[in-house]
């Protein structure tokens, strides 16, 4: 609470007597001055104390005003004309309940008219007789009359039973309804609340196994993940270009001439039936015959060769191969070669080519593939469990081929291998060591729960060879007491309005409370927790 230079509130101990007040009030230049009495105070022993410090208020023309949390010190104070209210619930209001008596049952009402009725019978009986009605006998009239009397007897015995029964469930019922249906408390609490602003500096590492907030720096657990993948994209060449390239393919050449191995050097002719020649790129061994009770058993080994000469009468179907340079000897025949694909990329002319523009396009292609590709490993596998700042993410691409030769269909390729390394953290963890953090520098022995909680993320700097990043916090924090209504509700049932204004006065951190009765006769809160209403704010 603000007070003005014009109000001055003046805080009392319980021993404190009358002349110490007053003479607290001599000096005061305040035009209103609040007393905060505390509960038991010697003040409260009798009327008169309050009714001195009033007159001593009018006469240096003060507004006294009392405050405290004892109903008796407010009664007094009241009584002797003084402004007083609770620090919590304001100013007592007193209600004055007003409680008609029952109206009696109107029994003799009910005799009266059975007296009434029996003395019509009587008439009745007369009026027959008058009218010539023959007499039964004397003897027959009592036995009648006795069997009469039993029936009327047990009419009358079923009358006062329902009467009765009727009234008993009348009492229970309005019993019910004006204690345990009818009454309802509701009960508004403020609680106060503790915000702070917190910046704190992060540490992120894998070597971490377990959340420290013991030093400056708060550690927290985190993991390095690495993703990989490969791809090969193929686009149209837009330039042209004269060309000339020669045949290629592959050969199996066989060795049955005998079992020591045969080299052949680069550069080493085989001739097809139609006369064309490829040439042996790499310098080669075949490997020796195996001789197997007395046969030869050829040997094989696949070698590369290119035309001799360029153009597109080199593209060769499969078929056989001779080598040039053993014609004339008897390994002619016995060492040969066998094409099983079609030499194929001979060609003179003009032939689409990439240009430097299509290789840059390409390349840029390439990469926004692959890191998607990584990206949506990432999420899919990942992302849910992890949180991932900006800035802790790395992309490489270790690999990267680009075949300028187009194909048939005008088009060249690219291949590529790329890894995305993360590093990450789980921010449940985070936010776990951020409130032991918190709580530990500024909640003392309070049972507390959280209200608000805001941060954002700042300064990242991620280490992947390390293993960890460091970054900062900085954000929000508001705690508030921990308040169980239902607990409350078991606590508080069936007390009068002074323990619950007690018991309420008595939680922690409470800074405002409002009561409220209904019906007006009500002054205890229900003993049926469903009829108390507790509102925190």
């Amino acid at each position: 609470m603000i007070f003005s230079s014009q109000e001055k509130k003046i805080s009392l101990n319980k021993n404190d007597r009358l002349a110490n007040v007053i003479e607290c009030l001599v000096g005061v230049k305040a035009k209103k001055v609040i007393l905060e009495v505390p509960q038991n105070s010697k003040l409260g022993l009798n009327i008169e104390n309050f009714e001195i410090l009033k007159k001593e208020a009018n006469t240096k023309k003060l507004e006294l005003v009392i405050e405290s949390a004892d109903d008796r010190i407010l009664e007094l104070a009241t009584s002797a004309g003084l402004k007083a209210y609770h620090p919590i619930f304001g100013t007592q209001e007193k209600v004055v309940v007003d409680i008609l008596p029952r109206q009696p049952f109107p029994l003799k009402r009910a005799e009266g008219k059975e007296i009434k009725l029996k003395e019509e019978k009587k008439e009745e009986k007369k009026i027959k007789k008058e009218v010539g009605e023959k007499e039964k006998p004397v003897a027959l009239e009592r036995l009648e009359a006795k069997k009469e009397r039993p029936k009327q007897r047990l009419r009358f015995k079923w009358r006062w039973l329902l009467i009765i029964v009727s009234i008993a469930g009348l009492i229970f019922w309005g019993y019910e309804l004006v204690v345990n249906i009818l009454p309802k408390v509701n009960i508004t609490l403020q609680f106060q609340k503790t915000p702070v602003d917190f910046e704190k500096n992060i540490t992120v590492a894998s070597q971490f196994f377990k959340i420290n907030v013991a030093g400056a720096d708060i550690e927290v657990p985190g993991e390095l993940l690495i993703f990989k993948q490969n791809t090969q994209l193929t686009q149209p060449a837009s330039g042209k270009e004269e060309v000339v390239v020669k045949a290629s393919g592959r050969l199996v050449i066989f060795n049955a001439y005998s079992s020591q191995p045969q080299v052949l050097v680069a550069g080493t002719r085989f001739q097809s039936p139609e006369g064309k020649i490829f040439k042996l790129t790499d310098r080669m061994t075949i490997p020796g015959a195996e001789i197997i009770n007395g046969e030869i058993k050829p040997s094989q080994i696949e070698v590369s060769v290119i035309a001799d000469q360029a153009g597109a009468d080199y593209n060769l179907s499969p078929t056989s191969w001779r080598i040039i340079g053993f014609k004339g000897t008897p390994k002619y025949e016995k060492i040969y070669a066998q094409s099983t694909k079609s030499m194929s990329g001979g060609f003179t002319g003009e032939k689409p080519v990439p240009t430097s523009a299509d290789i840059d396009k390409i390349k840029t292609n390439l990469e926004e593939t692959l890191k998607t590709s990584l990206q949506n490993q990432m999420i899919m596998t990942s992302a849910d469990k992890f949180k991932i700042l900006e800035g802790a993410s790395d992309f490489k691409m270790p690999k990267e081929e680009v075949s300028s030769q187009a194909d048939e269909q005008g088009n060249f390729s690219i291949f590529g291998e790329a890894q995305q390394r993360y590093l990450v953290f789980e921010e449940s963890t985070l936010k776990e060591a951020l409130v032991q953090k918190i709580k530990s520098e500024n909640i003392n022995g309070i049972d507390v729960k959280i209200l608000e909680f805001n941060f954002d993320y700042r300064e990242i700097k991620a280490d992947f060879e390390q293993k960890k990043m460091d970054f900062k916090v900085k954000g929000r924090i508001v705690f508030a007491p921990v308040f169980e209504p239902q607990i409350f509700k078991n606590q508080i049932a069936n007390l009068d309005e002074k323990s619950l204004r007690s018991l309420l006065s008595s939680l922690s951190q409470l800074e405002n409370a409002k009561i409220s009765f209904w019906p007006f006769w009500v002054n205890h809160v229900p003993q049926n927790s469903g009829n108390i209403e507790i509102n925190v704010e």
